[in-house]
């Protein structure tokens, strides 16, 4: 039983961790985007 709680918050994780390295180059992106706005705004 404890095993399966385990591998469940362990699966949890591994989720959360992938769903924030999938983010990063979203938010790198916006990022780039959005200071290449500032700069043609300029």
């Amino acid at each position: 039983m404890e095993d399966h709680v385990f591998l469940t918050s362990n699966g949890v994780f591994g989720q959360l961790v992938l769903l924030i390295l999938g983010f990063q180059p979203l938010l790198l992106f916006v990022h780039m985007s959005s200071l290449s706005h500032m700069e043609l705004s300029e």
